[in-house]
This record gives C-alpha cells, sequence and structure tokens, in this order.
C-alpha cells in the first residue's frame, strides 16, 4: 500500500501497472490483468490499430458504466490534465500496406540453390563441427570468383567450378 496523494504512470516491461483509490484514499498498486472484476477491461485486443490506446479504452469504459467515475486510476486525472503534444494515430496505414513481401536472394543462396539443385544434399549431422559440402563449396567458389572477377560471366565461372568441385568431391570419397 502506498500513502500518497500522487498520481503516477508506472511501465514495466509493457504491462500498465495502475494505481488505484480505496475507500481510506490509499492507493493500492496492482496490474490490469489483476484488478478486481469491476475493473476487468476488453483483453482480447491485440492489435493497436483496433484498439486504440489505454485512455481511450478507460474513458469508454467509464462513459458506458462499466468503470465508475470515483474507481477510476489515478494516472488519469494526470492524462486529462497534461495530455501528450501530439496525439498517436492509431488506423495509419504504412505505404507498403498491401504489398507482398518482396523476395531478397543474394548471390551465395543463388549460387547455393544451383549447387543442391546439381548434387542434392544428403544427410547432415548438425553436432560436427566441420562446414557443410556446400559451405565449403561457397568458400572456393568465392575465391575463385575473385581471381577471375570481371573476366567471364557468372553462369560460366558456376559451371567450370562446379566440374571442378565434382571432379575434387570424388577425389575425396
Amino acid at each position: 500500500m502506498i500513502k500518497c496523494g500522487m498520481c503516477a504512470i508506472v511501465l514495466r516491461t509493457f504491462r500498465l501497472i495502475t494505481v488505484r483509490r480505496n475507500e481510506s484514499n490509499n492507493a493500492a498498486i496492482g496490474f490490469i490483468g489483476s484488478v478486481p472484476s469491476s475493473f476487468t477491461m476488453a483483453s482480447s485486443f491485440t492489435r493497436a490499430e483496433r484498439s486504440g490506446n489505454i485512455f481511450y479504452r478507460i474513458t469508454g469504459l467509464i462513459r458506458s458504466g462499466q468503470l465508475p467515475w470515483s474507481e477510476r486510476p489515478l494516472w488519469y486525472d494526470v492524462y486529462v490534465a497534461h495530455p501528450p503534444l501530439q496525439a498517436h494515430d492509431w488506423n495509419v496505414k504504412h505505404a507498403k500496406y498491401d504489398e507482398p513481401v518482396r523476395k531478397i536472394f543474394y548471390e551465395e543462396d543463388i549460387v547455393r540453390a544451383a549447387f543442391y539443385k546439381k548434387y542434392r544434399g544428403g544427410v547432415m549431422n548438425l553436432e560436427n563441427a566441420r562446414e557443410s559440402l556446400s559451405q565449403q563449396f561457397i568458400k572456393e567458389y568465392e575465391i575463385l570468383k575473385n581471381e577471375v572477377k570481371g573476366r567471364f560471366g557468372l553462369c560460366y565461372l558456376y559451371n567450370i567450378f562446379a566440374a571442378f568441385w565434382a571432379n575434387f568431391t570424388e577425389i575425396v570419397r
């Protein structure tokens, strides 16, 4: 219990802690989810766009009679006296709201896909400290690409290296 006349909003780990008045004018602290049943709010809102902020939700509860005026949280009076300078727009649509997420491929992804398409991946031991066959291939590919840089096209380089790698893996096995 806190005995003071001050109002407070306390935010901790994204959970709003409310300070409520009781009959003896003491303030009791409690999480919104654990306050008495007379002070329940709709908890089904998961998206900010649909629910609005906590102030407007509390105001709606007070106007509808679900929350008596005498049981309003202490921070409510502070918010009314000192509102934010700019109100947040909860219904804002971002520039790319309806556009699908574009696919981003790095050069390594394309080379790795071509490698697996041609040589198929076998069973991998995830606890093995050694690099996988495709990781070794990518390393060797990068080294060869830097040596041949700019002379030939990417497809030509891949074909040369794939032939080299096929011979190399047969020798190693």
